[in-house]
């Protein structure tokens, strides 16, 4: 998968493991992000229960991926981290 452009977040559905493992975290968070939103619009096609499985077996992958790899804080851990070190540093 390439990267350095915008990611289509259909192609997690035929990706395989090692092309989503090449993915940073933040593109994973970004496609995880886009297929929340796919999944409300995927409710209103002719056939729900497609729209279903595909929102299903994407979060899925990406979610697999994502238990895989080392936690990223959030903006008040990381902060909570930054003030922690400075604090042991004095």
């Amino acid at each position: 998968m390439d990267t350095s452009k915008p990611l289509n977040p259909w192609v997690i559905v035929e990706a395989t493991p090692d092309d989503i493992s090449k993915l940073t975290t933040r593109h994973i968070h970004a496609l995880f992000t886009c297929w929340r939103t796919i999944g409300w619009c995927l409710r209103d096609w002719d056939e729900p229960d497609y729209g279903e499985q595909m929102y299903m077996k994407a979060t899925a992958i990406l979610k697999a991926e994502l238990a895989r790899r080392p936690h990223v804080p959030n903006k008040k851990e990381s902060k909570a981290l930054r003030q922690a070190a400075a604090k042991a540093k004095r």
